[in-house]
C-alpha cells in the first residue's frame, strides 16, 4: 500500500489523512506506514496538539527502526510543556494549538535544522488536527493551516501523515480535507482486528479491508498513549 503513495503534484511528497475515533489506533497505523516507507538516514518532524510529544517521539524511535533519536524533531503546540524527557534535543515549544504562525515557524525551523545537518529526506506526523478543529472558531483556518504545513516541508519522497477524528468535523470539512491529501484512509477496529478503507489510490479499496491485506503489517506499539 505504501508503494502506492505517489506525489500528486500539489505537494512534493505523498500525503495521507488518517481518520478514526481511536487516537492510539491512528498512531499505531501511522508508525506502520512510516516503518514501511522510511530508510536509515531519514528524519522526522512530529507535531502534536494533544498529550505528551516526548512520548510520541520515544514511540517513534522505539517502533520505527529507521528513525534515530538524533533525527527526530518535536513541535509541541499543546497548552503546556513536555510531560517527560524527550528523546531528542530538537524541541520547539509553541504552547497553543491555535498559534498557527508559531506552529508553522517551529516546523520550518526543524526542517532547516535537519537540512543543515545533511538529512536529505524528511517525514512529517501531525497528531492531531482534532484538537484544532475542536478549539478553532473558524474551521477554514485549520484547513488552511494543514495546507500550509504540507506546502512548507516539501521533502521529496518523504511521507506526511495527518490524523483527525471525523466526529469533530462536518461532512463538508471532511470532504475538503480529503481533497488536500493524496490518500484518505479511514481506520477502525482494535488489537488484531484493524480494518482500513481508503480513497485516492489507484485501485483503492471497495470497502473495509483487513490491515494485513492492505500490505501493512500490524504490530501494537510498545507503550500506550492513552
Amino acid at each position: 500500500m505504501v508503494e502506492g503513495f505517489p506525489g500528486r503534484g500539489r505537494y512534493s511528497q505523498p500525503t495521507v489523512l488518517l481518520s478514526g475515533s481511536r487516537r492510539t489506533l491512528l498512531q499505531e497505523v501511522s508508525m506502520q506506514l512510516f516503518g514501511e516507507r522510511a530508510v536509515d538516514g531519514d528524519g522526522v518532524v512530529i507535531a502534536t496538539s494533544r498529550g505528551d510529544p516526548a512520548l510520541v517521539g520515544r514511540l517513534l524511535a522505539e517502533n520505527v527502526e529507521a528513525f534515530d533519536p538524533g533525527r527526530i524533531a518535536l513541535v509541541d503546540c499543546c497548552d503546556g510543556t513536555c510531560g517527560s524527557s524527550p528523546p531528542t534535543d530538537y524541541l520547539w515549544d509553541v504552547r497553543s494549538p491555535l498559534a498557527f504562525d508559531r506552529f508553522e515557524a517551529g516546523v520550518e525551523s526543524a526542517r532547516r535544522t535537519f537540512t543543515d545537518r545533511g538529512v536529505d529526506r524528511l517525514h512529517f506526523m501531525f497528531d492531531t488536527l482534532t484538537t484544532q478543529f475542536r478549539l478553532a472558531s473558524d474551521p477554514e483556518a485549520v484547513l488552511q493551516h494543514a495546507d500550509d504545513l504540507a506546502m512548507s516541508l516539501g521533502a521529496e519522497d518523504g511521507l506526511m501523515v495527518f490524523a483527525v477524528d471525523p466526529a469533530t468535523v462536518t461532512a463538508e470539512e471532511r470532504e475538503r480535507l480529503r481533497h488536500l491529501f493524496d490518500v484518505s484512509v479511514e481506520v477502525r477496529g482494535e488489537s488484531d482486528d484493524v480494518e482500513l478503507r481508503w480513497t485516492g489510490l489507484v485501485g483503492g479499496s471497495d470497502g473495509w479491508v483487513p490491515l494485513a491485506d492492505a500490505g501493512i503489517r500490524y504490530e501494537p506499539l510498545q507503550a500506550s498513549l492513552g
